[in-house]
């Protein structure tokens, strides 16, 4: 399998909320994403002592798992990782008394061989230089029976809204993303290509579908895109956007979108 270099993911915490808030509005079994993810990990969170979060962005992956008194976190050493020094202060002032912020890039992890018992890299594998130098990074560091967490996304997630979005022709092809490029089949398939003896304890599916009536959050949506904010005809492009949105939800009534996640568990 051939690996690609990927550009750097979010340096900034703008655009991030809009992101999230449209995620946020998904569910499948009245099941949100974050409820799920964590679903997914709570077995492997009660037996873990030291637990790691590799780019971990705003933490929003914390902002829920600590709100479960049923986890006795006091109990754990809880480690949240960022390459960006604007995620890196969010993740600091998230739970000072808790959860400690370090920043460094999951491509060069500061931590000793054998000394995490849970890491954890939900949707931002895709940011990698290299995907599988970095799994195998995690897996040298895993403790004897420890766990990697990984997140990425499925085929067709959010495909809907990027196939209307490029029928503008913005001159914008966001098809290069990092997360469009790197999801559920090249994972599959990178799985085979590590090089430490692994065995995948699970994959689950995060299968959702959503009805979207309005425009101005799928707008936002777009906007926070770092390609879409940094090109020279951004105000002109989100005018457009929002009309021909707004267009096809007068002639269509919604639009409906799926988001699809993946959530592997591997042990060493």
């Amino acid at each position: 399998m051939s690996l690609i270099t990927v550009r750097n993911g979010y340096e900034t915490t703008d655009g991030l909320a809009a992101r999230e808030n449209l995620h946020r509005a998904f569910s499948a079994g009245g099941q949100n994403f974050r409820a799920w993810e964590l679903q997914c990990l709570k077995w492997v969170i009660e037996r873990s002592k030291i637990v790691v979060d590799v780019a971990a962005g705003r933490g929003s992956f914390w902002t829920n798992a600590l709100t479960q008194r049923s986890i006795e976190w006091r109990k754990k050493t809880l480690i949240a990782c960022d390459v960006s020094p604007a995620m890196t202060q969010v993740l600091a002032g998230l739970a000072p008394n808790r959860l400690l912020a370090v920043r460094c890039s999951m491509d060069d992890l500061p931590f000793k061989s054998e000394s995490i018992d849970l890491l954890i890299c939900h949707s931002a594998l895709h940011y990698s230089t290299d995907p599988l130098q970095a799994i195998n990074g995690f897996l040298k560091a895993l403790s004897a029976n420890g766990h990697v967490s990984i997140v990425v996304s499925g085929i067709g997630n959010m495909q809907e809204l990027h196939d209307f979005f490029e029928l503008g022709r913005y001159g914008v092809d966001l098809s290069e993303r990092p997360l469009m490029r790197f999801n559920e089949v090249q994972m599959d398939a990178l799985v085979q290509s590590i090089s430490f003896p692994i065995e995948v304890a699970t994959k689950v599916v995060w299968d959702s579908a959503l009805r979207i009536d309005e425009a101005p959050p799928v707008v936002e949506y777009f906007a926070s895109h770092p390609e879409v904010s940094a090109a020279k005809m951004f105000l002109e492009i989100r005018r457009d956007l929002l009309h021909r949105l707004n267009e096809r939800l007068r002639a269509d009534g919604s639009i409906s979108v799926r988001r699809r996640q993946c959530h592997y568990l591997i042990s060493r």
